[in-house]
C-alpha cells in the first residue's frame, strides 16, 4: 500500500491543470497543491520520493559511469582491433614481400640452372658430334685396314696357291728327275 501512495503523491504533487473561465478559483487550487505538496515533501512518502530520487540520481550517475567506462573499453577494443588490423597488414604485407622476394630467387636459381643445363647439354651435343666423327673415322679406319688385311689375306691366299703349285711343280720335276736319273743309271 505505501508504494501506491508514493505513486500517488508524485502525480498530485506533479499534476498542472487548465485554466478556465468557470470553476475553482485558481490561487485556491494553486495554495492546496502547495500545502499538498509540502504536506507530501515533509511526510513519510515524501521522505520516500527524496530518497527515491537521490537513489535514482545515485542510479544515473553510476549508470553514466558504467555508460563511460563501456565507451572506454569500446574504444580500446576499437584500437587494439584497429592496431590488430594494421599488425595483421603489416604481417601480410611482410609475408607477401618475403614471398615475393623467395620466388625471385628460386627464379633466379631456376635459370641459372637452365643456363648451365643448356651450356652442359652444349658441351655433351659437341662431345657427342666428336664421338660421332671419331666413330666414323674409326670405322673408316676400320674398314680400310679390314680391306688390307682382307686384299692381304688373298695376296697371302694366292702366294700360298703360288707355293703349292711351285711345290707341285718342284715334285713333279724331282719326281722327273729322280726317274731319268733311274734310267740314265740303270743305262749305264
Amino acid at each position: 500500500m505505501a508504494g501506491t501512495g508514493d505513486s500517488r503523491a508524485i502525480f498530485v504533487v506533479q499534476r498542472h491543470f487548465r485554466i478556465v473561465r468557470r470553476g475553482y478559483d485558481v490561487e485556491e487550487v494553486d495554495r492546496h497543491l502547495q500545502l499538498v505538496s509540502e504536506w507530501f515533501t515533509k511526510s513519510a512518502a515524501g521522505q520516500f520520493a527524496k530518497q527515491f530520487e537521490a537513489t535514482l540520481r545515485e542510479r544515473e550517475a553510476g549508470l553514466e559511469d558504467h555508460e563511460r567506462l563501456v565507451a572506454d573499453v569500446k574504444e580500446q577494443a576499437r584500437r587494439l582491433i584497429d592496431g590488430a588490423g594494421v599488425e595483421a597488414e603489416a604481417t601480410l604485407e611482410g609475408a607477401r614481400l618475403k614471398a615475393k622476394a623467395e620466388a625471385a630467387r628460386i627464379e633466379h636459381a631456376a635459370t641459372e640452372r637452365a643456363v648451365e643445363a643448356s651450356e652442359h647439354l652444349r658441351e655433351a651435343e659437341a662431345v657427342l658430334e666428336r664421338a660421332r666423327g671419331d666413330a666414323e673415322h674409326l670405322r673408316a679406319t676400320a674398314s680400310a685396314e679390314g680391306a688390307a688385311i682382307l686384299d692381304e689375306a688373298r695376296l697371302d691366299a694366292a702366294a700360298a696357291e703360288v707355293v703349292r703349285e711351285a711345290k707341285q711343280t718342284a715334285g713333279r720335276i724331282l719326281a722327273d728327275a729322280e726317274a731319268r736319273a733311274a734310267t740314265i743309271i740303270a743305262n749305264a
